[in-house]
């Protein structure tokens, strides 16, 4: 079973479903999850996950799907669903051959709370970037500043923690990895436009430990690449001359305790460089990790506010992740789930917070788009008219 949905979602209270088939505890055969295992209202993955199971969980088996790929099971708890027969440890002598095929659905699934695994495009795009029209003429003028500085409109990098780097962010789309837009097939047109450096090459603003003082830190430039008294974000800017910058920063702002106060103060200084070098940002809020949600909270509506002050475009992460299971944090509490057990990105299944992540960024970077289209034809046009 892949790990990317064993690490996937936290239990979360359902309506119990009746079902006449049941027979007693008594009567029934049983098994363990021999792994953190999903509950789902049907036999696929294409169904809605209903609970999380830890290991070792008890299940009364009621039935099979016609592979024996899928168990009906029933919980303790009397709740009913699906769990993919490789997570269960049967009773010896046991078979799943031995159950009647089944082919009831929980079609009421969505009494979830929070109907956190609705896969309804419009729950997560009101989530991306936006650009008002106003806003739009903003940072065409903010493009074509940058072509003249250089930029390469093809080009997006980042800048911020782990969640823009590693191999959890965006390089699935770009070396091979498997990945599936689903629904959202107008997002190829962003694979089509921008490099393949852009999905994976490291950028110089990005660290694991990155809090919005190393961006404009020039201790924390990488010396092989960068020029003295250059910070990382300025190295960036200089080195890879992205059209775009996504500016995700936070993590560990929230748990070393920087003041809002201190984070504005660093948070606009970036965008000061930013914008002076015609790139247009976007801005992310962050993950409320649990042990540090409340100061995680004071940052984010520092960063919606001033994403509203200074008129640039902000994808709400924080926002889009909260009704995921743990609100789209890994059991490690730190990263976005499903951390190290990311295996690809699937937008069929957007249960866990790396997935929706990606699709946001996605989906921001094919909104800007038109933007950076308009300002180089602009540009073409100015340069016919010069001759």
């Amino acid at each position: 079973m892949s790990r990317k949905y064993l690490w996937g979602c936290l239990a979360v209270l359902i309506l119990s479903l009746p079902y006449a088939g049941w027979v007693s505890a008594q009567e029934s055969l049983h098994a363990l999850t021999g792994e953190r295992a999903n509950l789902r209202s049907g036999p696929g993955r294409e169904y809605p996950i209903l609970l999380e199971l830890p290991p070792n969980t008890p299940l009364i088996l009621e039935g099979r799907s016609r592979s024996s790929g899928w168990a009906l099971v029933q919980t303790e708890a009397q709740t009913q669903g699906w769990v993919l027969a490789s997570a269960l440890i049967l009773e010896r002598g046991v078979s799943l051959d031995l159950l009647a095929v089944s082919t009831v659905i929980f079609t009421n699934s969505d009494t979830v709370l929070g109907q956190g695994m609705s896969n309804d495009p419009d729950r997560f795009v009101r989530y991306a970037a936006r650009f008002s029209p106003e806003m739009y003429q903003t940072m065409l003028r903010v493009s074509q500043h940058g072509i003249k500085n250089g930029v390469r409109l093809n080009v997006f990098s980042a800048a911020g923690d782990c969640h823009v780097g590693d191999d959890w962010f965006m390089e699935f789309y770009k070396d091979g990895r498997a990945y599936d837009l689903g629904e959202f097939k107008h997002l190829k047109r962003v694979l089509d436009y921008y490099t393949t450096g852009s999905f994976l090459d490291p950028s110089q603003a990005q660290g694991g430990g990155f809090s919005s003082v190393h961006l404009i830190d020039p201790l924390w430039a990488d010396p092989k690449v960068c020029n003295a008294h250059e910070s990382p974000l300025a190295c960036e800017i200089r080195v890879n001359r992205p059209a775009v910058l996504i500016i995700e920063v936070g993590l560990i702002d929230s748990s070393v305790g920087i003041t809002p106060a201190l984070y504005s103060q660093n948070l606009n200084r970036v965008l000061d460089e930013t914008l002076s070098a015609g790139i247009i940002p976007i801005l992310s809020t962050v993950p409320e990790r649990p042990q540090y949600r409340l100061q995680a909270k004071a940052l984010n509506q520092t960063i919606r506010r001033i994403a509203e002050e200074r008129g640039v475009a902000l994808i709400d992460l924080a926002a889009a992740i909260d009704d995921l299971p743990r609100h789209g944090i890994d059991q490690d509490g730190m990263h976005l789930s499903p951390g190290d057990a990311f295996q690809g990105a699937d937008f069929h299944q957007m249960d866990n917070g790396f997935t929706v992540w990606n699709y946001l960024v996605l989906e921001s970077l094919y909104k800007v788009m038109s933007i950076l289209e308009t300002a180089q034809d602009q540009s073409i046009r100015d340069t016919l008219d010069h001759y």
